[in-house]
């Protein structure tokens, strides 16, 4: 017949594993959260369109997301893409109110004449040199052939900044082709900000907390011990 465990044991084991599962949470702050730093809405590559797009609001792309207070959607397109040999495309992008596109589709109105809120523009130096170069403050993003650019929207903004408002919005693209074509093909990625930093600041706090009780069971079984 098994020795049934005492107090003291029981309180041992509890206070080592409270501890280890504190530290596996406080090792999970600095590694774990980056898997949740974005939400991926959209990646093509590429993305297909028809030249109707720019002159039909049904016909456009578009991707509805919600901001918190704080967050922001990035976009991602690059006009990269052959198209046939064609040198004419162009793709516009537009953030708006989730109402105001409604209303635009349900009347299928042009999307040029949609009024955007402003977001940042920022131009990668495709392909000579990947990295960021210049940033402004638009309302009217504009890609032309072997351009990319990384779009950053917050809710609202001015011609010197944009900034956070929370709500639900849509980011609207189209396409254009002078050439002979009727469709152009480019790529687009569209995220929105994850719970990177909320889990971080959970498991911070879980971890410290765990420890801080672990100290304590620890500290209660050695006054056990002490007392046999």
């Amino acid at each position: 017949m098994k020795k049934p465990i005492d107090n003291k044991t029981k309180l041992k084991i509890v206070s080592i594993g409270i501890a280890i599962v504190g530290i596996v949470c406080l090792v999970f702050v600095p590694i774990g959260p980056r898997y949740f730093e974005e939400f991926l809405l959209v990646d093509y590559q590429p993305l297909t369109l028809h030249t109707d797009s720019a002159t039909n609001t049904n016909q456009s792309f578009a991707t509805v997301f919600t901001l918190k207070q704080g967050y922001k959607c990035d976009v991602v397109i690059s006009n990269i893409y052959d198209n046939n040999g064609s040198q004419d495309i162009e793709v516009d992008l537009r953030f708006v109110p989730l109402g105001t596109y409604l209303d635009a589709f349900e009347n299928n109105i042009n999307p040029n004449t949609l009024t955007s809120l402003y977001f940042m523009e920022i131009e990668y130096k495709y392909p000579d040199n990947p990295s960021r170069d210049a940033r402004n403050t638009v309302t009217d993003g504009f890609i032309g052939e072997n351009e990319a650019y990384f779009f950053e929207f917050m809710g609202n903004g001015d011609t010197n900044d944009i900034w956070s408002l929370p709500g639900q919005y849509v980011v609207i693209i189209w396409v254009t082709n002078s050439g002979s074509l009727d469709f152009g093909s480019f790529g687009v990625r569209i995220s929105v900000d994850g719970q990177g930093d909320l889990l971080r600041t959970i498991f911070s706090w879980l971890g410290g907390i765990l420890l801080l009780v672990a100290v304590i069971l620890g500290i209660a079984y050695i006054i056990m011990k002490r007392r046999r």
